[in-house]
């Protein structure tokens, strides 16, 4: 092999045993032994053996690294656990919509239910009180005859976006907040995630889509946790009324409110819950335009919405994008932390937007084989740690994917490429509202002309993974083009951040190594999940040997076809 040359095996013969031919200088070869397996929640175990052509038979384990975890900063700790308690409610939100047997509403507005009073044909106007339905309850359950209400005030309009007060906390957000909250709102946040994935639907016929800001999500989180629910869209608001009465038959995002005092749980000044409004609103709003692309403006129903790790890796993507924006950064320019961060606006952008996406990216770095990528059985969010892991493979994954299959033109808001594209064909699901891979087969297929299995795009990305700008001469489809993963990382591991995981090492993905030596006799045994990758570093101080590889179980049989094994062989030096 070249240097910089790249190439993936999947023949299953050639996965089992395949050499790598010696040299008389030095040489280093990243291995990835992965899985292209589709299903959900699999796993295998699998060991892969190195031995030098002629080396005894006496078989050395090869040094694992462990995987480190500690307390992550504050900041990090309760964004992590805020995502976390939005799984549970999202599971919830599901079960109770197919416990009733809720339908997407596609009527006229203002025919389907008692408690509609956002409906009407203009806009709301500031001052107006509105009484609202409220489905979820302080327990995170979810119940779609709850007789709960909210009466909000509205304090701003918008051109796309509606502002809502509960009238529990009036006062905590002042008018110039309620200003700055709205320009990020309609002048990034609604037009970068309209064009990338899709227009909402009306059917409230308000022209607005509504933004409250409420107590109720508060008392969501139990004081002292050190959790916080940052707020939620509920799918149940665009179901019609009759099937699901405590929805508002309204596009409708519900937000934590400033709480100063601890009124109504754990104290939240007023710049913290402004700088995560802007995030969750950028969030959640994706996860509105994926259910109307799907069910109200689509004809889908709530069971075809999308799996859990591409909606939710979707979601990152648009909180990425609105970062890029805000900032004044183009796509496809590779990155860096200098780059970034050159001013505070641009410092506040990325806090508000990037850094949790980087620190779940880590996340999976710190684990690449043992993520539950594609969610647990069934494709639902796994939950705990598990969860971070599989939202940074997905961000990580689709933030490739659109680098290397979203098309250059015609130019979007953002500078740099014309990948809104791929992302409104993953939002949408095509006419059969794929889910998951099946749907990124098919959206890199419609977007770029190119015919790519699943086994193919993930052995790119999990390349990409450690060939990120690892040196010279590289394939470029192993490469992300927006951003230089390794400076990134590198410059936040000597920031404030750098002594809490995954910013605690200069790159968090750590691959197992192996010196290369005629006396080599390793091996390695450890378990992959579906769609991911063990990665190994081998390298020569001098001379390299001839050396063969074999991947087998850890019993040393030939390893499932349902595993879809495939190894990935990088000639770094």
């Amino acid at each position: 092999m070249a240097q910089g040359e790249l190439v993936t095996l999947s023949d299953a013969a050639e996965v089992r045993a395949f050499k790598l031919s010696g040299a008389s200088e030095a040489r280093e070869y990243e291995v990835i032994v992965h899985s292209a397996s589709t299903v959900p929640g699999s796993s295998s175990p699998v060991s892969l053996s190195v031995q030098a052509e002629g080396a005894s038979g006496n078989i050395v384990g090869a040094n694992v690294p462990p995987i480190r975890r500690s307390a992550a900063s504050r900041a990090l700790e309760r964004q992590e656990q805020a995502l976390l308690t939005e799984r549970r409610l999202k599971d919830r939100m599901r079960s109770e919509l197919q416990r009733v047997g809720a339908r997407p509403y596609r009527g006229r507005a203002g025919t389907g239910g008692p408690r509609l009073s956002l409906a009407g044909a203009v806009p709301p106007s500031i001052g107006q009180r509105l009484t609202l339905s409220m489905a979820v309850q302080q327990d995170l359950t979810v119940d779609c005859n709850s007789n709960n209400t909210i009466t909000a005030e509205v304090k701003l309009v918008g051109q796309n976006f509606a502002l809502l007060e509960d009238v529990r906390v009036a006062g905590n957000y002042s008018a110039a907040d309620y200003q700055e909250l709205n320009q990020a709102l309609d002048a990034v946040v609604f037009p970068l995630d309209v064009q990338y994935f899709g227009n909402p639907s009306d059917i409230d016929a308000n022209q607005r889509v509504i933004v409250l800001f409420t107590a109720s999500v508060n008392e969501l989180t139990e004081p002292g946790s050190g959790s916080f629910v940052a707020g939620f869209f509920f799918s149940g608001d665009v179901a019609d009324a009759a099937t699901c009465p405590a929805g508002n038959q309204a596009e409708l995002l519900y937000l934590q409110a400033p709480d100063p005092s601890g009124q109504f749980g754990d104290p939240v000044d007023v710049e913290f819950a402004k700088r995560v409004a802007k995030g969750t609103v950028s969030h959640e709003f994706l996860h509105l335009l994926n259910t109307v692309q799907r069910t109200v403006v689509g004809n889908g129903d709530f069971s075809d919405l999308d799996d859990s790790w591409s909606d939710e890796g979707l979601a990152h993507i648009a909180e990425e994008i609105s970062g890029l924006a805000l900032a004044n950064l183009a796509l496809r320019t590779n990155l860096d932390f200098d780059g970034i961060v050159p001013n505070q606006a641009a410092l506040d952008a990325f806090n508000a937007y990037h850094l949790f996406n980087f620190s779940r990216f880590g996340d999976f770095l710190n684990n690449p084989s043992g993520t539950l990528a594609l969610g647990e059985s069934g494709g639902g969010d796994p939950g705990g740690t598990q969860s971070l892991e599989m939202r940074g493979f997905a961000w990580g994954f689709l933030r490739w994917l659109a680098d290397q299959y979203g098309p250059t033109t015609p130019a979007g808001i953002l500078p740099g490429s014309a990948e809104y594209l791929m992302f409104q064909e993953l939002s949408s699901g095509g006419p059969n509202y794929l889910r998951g891979t099946s749907n990124v087969v098919r959206a890199v297929q419609v977007v770029s002309g190119q015919s790519r299995s699943w086994e193919q795009l993930i052995g790119e990305y999990l390349s990409a993974v450690v060939a990120d700008d690892n040196g010279s001469g590289l394939d470029p489809s192993s490469q992300f083009a927006t951003w230089n993963m390794r400076a990134m990382f590198g410059g936040l591991h000597l920031s404030n951040l750098g002594g809490n995981p995954p910013f605690d090492k200069p790159y968090p993905l750590t691959p197992t190594m192996v010196t290369l030596n005629p006396t080599t006799n390793t091996s390695s045994n450890f378990t992959l999940h579906s769609s991911t990758g063990r990665y190994f570093t081998l390298e020569s101080g001098s001379s390299t040997p001839d050396v063969v590889l074999e991947v087998t179980t850890q019993s040393g049989a030939e390893v499932p076809g349902s595993v879809r094994a495939q190894v990935t062989i990088l000639r770094v030096r």
